[in-house]
This record gives structure tokens, sequence and C-alpha cells, in this order.
């Protein structure tokens, strides 16, 4: 099991790290090549690009980092709802994974983000969603989202293991 473990978190660190990197040849970024809703193999959903709106099945999307150009852009203020992953003091972290149901249980997305916020356009409402990130238990947490302005919802790991 840890090794198993151990090989996701390298793969993932290794996507984000090809994901700096400019393409060479033409060739597009493992960034680019995940960013699309056509990522069905994965049980987690699609990986968004940082700081771009995706739609999902009809929910806009968007992954965001936590630097103060990308926190302070007014786009993202026009958001419903406003997931924050953290881990031990608070730290942001990336590449969570969110599946959302309502609640009749029906399932609304599954998304991964390698940036410390996701926003989601959902409609007003009651929501569950299961959240994980790596290193870390997944927590399922319940919310509502409210019918005007945005909710923001810290979604804390203090047991994950940041690396540091």
């Amino acid at each position: 099991m840890e090794f198993s473990l151990r090989r996701f978190v390298t793969a993932k660190f290794l996507m984000f790290l090809s994901s700096l990197t400019p393409a060479v040849s033409g060739e597009a970024s493992d960034a680019q090549r995940f960013s699309t809703t056509d990522d069905s193999a994965n049980p987690f959903g699609p990986l968004l690009a940082r700081n771009r709106a995706t739609d999902l099945g009809g929910v806009q999307a968007v992954c965001g980092g936590a630097d103060t150009a990308t926190r302070g852009d007014a786009r993202w203020e026009t958001y419903p709802l406003k997931l924050e992953f953290t881990g031990p003091g608070d730290a942001y972290l990336s590449f969570a994974h969110v599946s959302l149901t309502d609640l009749k249980g029906q399932g609304v997305l599954s998304v991964r983000c390698p940036g410390a916020w996701l926003l989601l356009g959902l409609p007003a409402g009651e929501y569950k969603a299961l959240v994980g990130t790596p290193g870390a238990m997944d927590q399922t947490i319940g919310f509502v989202v409210p019918p005007t302005g945005q909710k923001t919802l810290v979604v804390r790991f203090p047991a994950a293991n940041t690396g540091r």
C-alpha cells in the first residue's frame, strides 16, 4: 500500500513539474493534455489547468493557486463556492481531488485540482463532497451554496504529508 501511494505521489509531482516546463517542438505540456474533461480513465476525474475556467457538465470550475496576483483576480469572486485545501500549519496543499454529489446522492462532478483552491459555479443548494489530497485521508463534507455571494470552505488536512 505504501509503495503504491509513493508511486502515485511521485507521478503527480512529475506531472506538476512537466506542466511548469514549456512544451518542446509544438508538443502540449501535461497540464494542457490533462486539462480537458476527456480524462475519463482517472477515477477522480479530469485534471484542471490552473487559472482557466472549464465547463464540467454545465458547472464552471477553476483551479487556482495561492499567489497574490491570482487571489486578487476579480473574476474569481463571481463563483458561488470556493474550496481551499490546507495542511499542517494552514499551508496550502495542491493536487486535491473532489467528488461532488447533490442531496439525492446524484453525482455532480469529479475533478482534480493542481492548485490550492477550487472555484465552482454551482447553483444554490445543499451538496456533499468527498475531498482528498496525496498523503492524507479523504474527508466528506456537507455544505450549502448560497443564492448570492461566495461561500469559502477551507478543507484542512492536518496530518497531510507536505514533504517538509
